[in-house]
């Protein structure tokens, strides 16, 4: 199988300029730091993935000058160790760069870009290698790669056309230019992509929706947000469409599944700059769905990669391996990722949203343009996931009444109904590991029947409402038969018992021990 990531496009020199207050025209503003990085969409991508911990093969398509800036940027890949046979060096030309203005309080930027080399980037004949993604970015900035060719399409979309052909997955990035431009661009590429990462800006040029812009701890249309990511699939994106805006971000498949995931909470006073921080984002998509993570990890990785790039105000410094990123993200804390939502969209801890039942899709499948290769049983990890309620079906034993469970794990339902409704066991806050219920012997604490599992005294907040985790049952069992240890009582109701249910106790009525079982895809553990 091919590995490795490819990325084309966009290589320049970022500049930082960080400034105590961003002037009015024909005043002053002190430069109080200056630094250059790694820029671009397309070199971004390569660093980034590496800064993550990426190991396998990475490779850039590009061009530069021959200059200081070009020396800077291979040198920069040589120690990183990427492939920069497909960096052209043109002499006579102007390394690329931009110019950073950062405000030092807050980190807003404005960017002043030359383009150089990059306005004499031509893919045409290059040479694709034997990655399994090839990356893209940033069309709009590359006067001969955007020209319209005979046929349809532009530069862009036959590389990506190229690329698809030889069995790569394709992946866009955009860079934030005028709606009419990113459309008129960007537009004959969906057809050729498997995937594309891309701001609610970008994504409302390129879809015609509106979303509301807001800060990160504003009011999030989240149904408008996915709206936009199903409209990329629609367009023709063939895997996964993602939309990132300051509170989070969405996803969509084809199919109509969609996920939410909120961003890291990040103090205001740690935000040293957001330049790269959407590279850093894409970067995180990209490394999960070359390793096959379902599509809730790659959203929590970008996340996490734009909250620890953002605490830098180079490019790339900021970013740390996967798994350190993942850990300092989950003990910031993530945004809420349901504002707009009902009770049963709701994520866990920003995990999967709406129709989030669809998240155990296996992402390297997919980029595999394969089927995914679901287990026949329980694998030994178990991840949370959102059953819909017609899901889970109303079950009887020996022509008695199924229990009747409607409410949180806590409560207890004093009777017998005609059918069981599947509920969820929810929690307020975000939950770093998988929680398990097994079917070791459930306790029933009193003598009701309807009683919610018994759970550990380490896990007493599944009592509580908001975020939903798994329920196991070994071996997929679903309905277990016994006695509670003394007979029937008469009147209906179960006597209560001073110990757990045993496989061994038969002397009595039977009566119900009922699990909820959720079987799940094999995967990688969490390094979280």
């Amino acid at each position: 199988m091919s590995r490795g990531v490819l990325c084309a496009g966009t290589v320049l020199v970022d500049v930082a300029k960080v400034i105590d207050a961003y002037p009015a025209l024909d005043h002053l503003a002190t430069i109080e730091q200056v630094s250059l990085s790694t820029g671009g969409p397309g070199l971004n991508m390569a660093v980034d993935l590496r800064m993550l911990g990426a190991a396998f093969p990475i490779g850039v398509l590009g061009a530069v000058g021959d200059d200081e800036h070009a020396a800077f940027i291979l040198a920069e890949c040589a120690r990183l160790g990427i492939e920069v046979a497909g960096v052209r060096k043109l002499a006579g030309a102007v390394t690329s760069f931009t110019d950073g203005m950062i405000e030092r309080d807050g980190g807003r930027r404005t960017f002043f870009h030359h383009s150089g080399a990059n306005a004499l980037f031509d893919a045409a004949g290059a040479d694709l290698g034997g990655a399994r993604i090839l990356h893209a970015g940033a069309p709009g900035i590359h006067p001969v790669m955007d020209r319209a060719v005979h046929g349809g399409g532009n530069g862009w979309s036959t590389l990506l056309q190229r690329a698809q052909a030889a069995g790569l997955h394709t992946n866009l990035e955009m860079v934030s230019l005028a709606p009419d431009r990113t459309a008129e661009v960007a537009r004959p590429c969906l057809p050729c992509l498997d995937s594309i990462v891309i701001n609610e800006l970008e994504a409302g040029a390129l879809t015609g929706l509106e979303a509301s812009v807001s800060t990160a701890d504003g009011h999030v249309d989240w149904p408008a947000m996915e709206a936009m990511a199903l409209s990329l699939i629609e367009q023709g994106v063939s895997v996964l469409a993602v939309v990132h805006f300051p509170a989070g971000c969405v996803a969509a498949a084809p199919g109509g599944r969609t996920w939410r995931q909120g961003s890291v909470r990040v103090p205001r006073e740690q935000v040293r700059s957001t330049t790269g921080a959407g590279d850093a984002f894409a970067a995180g998509v990209i490394l999960g769905l070359h390793e096959g993570w379902p599509v809730e990890r790659c959203l929590r990785l970008a996340v996490a990669s734009a909250a620890a790039c953002v605490r830098s105000p180079n490019t790339s410094d900021g970013i740390k391996p996967a798994d350190q990123c993942l850990v300092e993200a989950d003990r910031a804390g993530y945004r809420q990722a349901n504002l707009a939502g009902t009770a049963e969209d709701q994520a866990a801890g920003g995990d999967a949203g709406a129709r989030g039942d669809q998240h155990g899709a296996v992402a390297g499948d997919l980029v595999d343009r394969g089927a995914a290769d679901l287990p026949d049983r329980l694998g030994d990890a178990v991840h949370a996931v959102d059953v819909g309620l017609a899901e889970l079906a109303t079950v009887r034993v020996e022509r008695q009444p199924a229990a009747h469970f409607d409410r949180a794990v806590g409560d207890e339902v004093p009777g017998l109904a005609a059918g069981a409704e599947a509920e969820f066991l929810q929690l307020h806050e975000h939950v770093g590991g998988e929680v398990v219920v097994q079917d070791r012997g459930p306790d029933v604490g009193r003598g009701d029947p309807g009683l919610a599992p018994q759970l550990a005294g380490d896990q007493a907040q599944l009592g509580q409402a908001g975020q939903v985790v798994a329920v196991v049952a070994g071996h997929g069992e679903l309905v277990r038969a016994g006695a509670l240890r003394g007979g029937a009582d008469h009147r209906g109701r179960v006597r209560q018992i001073a110990g757990p249910v045993r496989s061994g106790d038969h002397d009595g009525d039977g009566a119900v021990a009922l699990l909820a079982a959720i079987q799940q895809p094999e995967r990688l553990d969490d390094p979280a």
